[in-house]
């Protein structure tokens, strides 16, 4: 194997992997990677048993193997490591060391034929640096306040401890959770998802803990809650700040004990996960108001991600968009199409009050009207074709106000969904009663009523 360096200072300078390489900028690194964010010794790779490992060495930006941080991994024909803003690509030299790095390596079949071995298609350059930036499923960019988060996801998944996950809807909170989830140290155990905010208030307290047989009317079994349903894993409180008091305090007194009583039971239940939990909320602002419990609080806000608004992430619009191009083009047997330059321009200049879920869905309505190789400002909806022309005439003020924000977040949901408020409280990631309430509380009003 190689390590390559694509870009930075250096790029195009190459080291074979004869046993072990290190990484970093210091002048014993058999690799020097002269960046500023990289440490002295920041990572090495090592052959093991026929295999290329790359390992963290504690550095202190860590360590991204296409896009996603790592501690260990196996490296194959292709793979980008990423260190500071440098990328460096593994390469295979020769059918030989293919197939020796890539067979599996078992103690019963050492012996074997390389030859034997299935030959994986080697990966060009440009579909090694398309890797690049990924932290997982849809989690993409490249902005400083979008890789601080992911970085504090990768810190925070090397615990056990609560996590609470903010920002505002459509941002990818839940994406982060089984990010953290799956970087954790139960990456096999199960994955939980509730929508705090989906649930009746009284029901609620079934769905986390579950229920014994005769509970209450309709309740003819036993029936396991979700907190039992992820032990050994994670549970995800999605929009934790709509739970109502009562559920409150019998969250808290699961997640410090490990014990809950199930709707009707009289024999606890325990039962080990890890919790994750999610709200667009600003819940210091609730506890101030005594919406929300403050010793809860305080319990879930152990480890804290703040994931930026779309429009906070400067340059990651185009990723995104070319990201959903590419998937969703896929999903649609719809592949090679391009953006038009004026359509990226307007896309970038959109304020996306719907967040990266906004995003996707616009580049999937503009993948479903399109019929032609090139995406134009004319298969993207009005208001964002517009948004140059919008963005131009913006007189310069005062900030807006959360509530200013807010307001215009969900008219532009209601606009942008034909006022379907089932699909704009989607778009919002609110329920329906949510939306109305707010619908009530601005005053907004549909056009036909002007």
């Amino acid at each position: 194997m190689r390590l390559r360096i694509e870009s930075g200072r250096d790029a195009g300078r190459e080291v074979p992997v004869a046993g072990r390489v290190l990484l970093g900028r210091s002048e014993e690194c058999e690799l020097r990677v002269l960046d500023e964010a990289a440490s002295r010794r920041h990572a090495e790779v090592v052959l093991e048993e026929g295999r290329a490992v790359l390992r963290d060495l504690e550095s202190t930006n860590g360590v991204r193997l296409n896009g996603c941080p790592t501690k260990r991994a196996e490296l194959t024909d292709g793979d980008v490591i990423r260190i500071g803003a440098v990328d460096i690509s593994c390469l295979l030299s020769s059918e030989a060391e293919r197939a020796t790095v890539m067979a599996p390596v078992r103690p019963d079949a050492a012996s074997a034929s390389a030859a034997a071995t299935p030959e994986r298609p080697q990966v060009s350059r440009e579909e090694r640096l398309s890797r690049l930036s990924v932290a997982g499923p849809e989690l993409v960019g490249e902005s400083p306040a979008f890789l601080a988060a992911i970085e504090r996801a990768r810190i925070a998944a090397g615990s056990r401890s609560p996590v609470l996950v903010t920002g505002p809807t459509g941002t990818g909170k839940e994406l982060v959770a089984r990010l953290v989830h799956r970087s954790g140290p139960r990456p096999d155990g199960p994955f939980v998802p509730v929508n705090c905010a989906a649930i009746a208030p009284g029901l609620i307290e079934s769905e986390l803990f579950g229920h014994e047989a005769g509970a209450f009317t309709g309740a003819a079994r036993r029936r396991a809650g979700c907190f039992e349903l992820a032990d050994g894993g994670t549970l995800f409180l999605d929009e934790v700040g709509d739970l109502p008091a009562e559920a409150q305090a019998k969250l808290l007194r699961a997640i410090e004990s490990g014990e809950f009583y199930r709707v009707g039971g009289s024999r606890p239940v325990k039962a080990e996960a890890r919790t994750v939990a999610a709200t667009n909320r600003d819940l210091e602002a609730a506890v101030a108001e005594g919406r929300f419990r403050a010793d809860l609080f305080y319990r879930l806000n152990v480890l804290r991600i703040e994931l930026p608004a779309l429009a906070e992430r400067k340059g990651d619009v185009r990723l995104l968009a070319r990201y959903y191009l590419n998937r969703k083009g896929a999903e649609m047997n719809k592949t090679g199409l391009e953006f038009a330059p004026e359509a990226l321009a307007a896309l970038e200049a959109y304020p996306w009050p719907g967040n990266v879920r906004e995003l996707a869905n616009v580049v999937e309505r503009a993948l479903v009207l399109s019929d032609g190789p090139v995406i134009g400002p004319a298969d993207l909806p009005a208001d964002v074709a517009a948004a140059p022309a919008a963005a131009a005439a913006e007189p310069v003020g005062r900030p807006m106000t959360l509530a200013e924000a807010e307001r215009r977040a969900v008219v532009a949901a209601l606009q942008h969904t034909g006022w379907k408020k089932g699909e704009a409280a989607k778009l919002l990631d609110i329920s329906w009663p949510t939306l109305n309430k707010k619908i009530a509380d601005y005053g907004i009003a549909p056009p036909d009523a002007l």
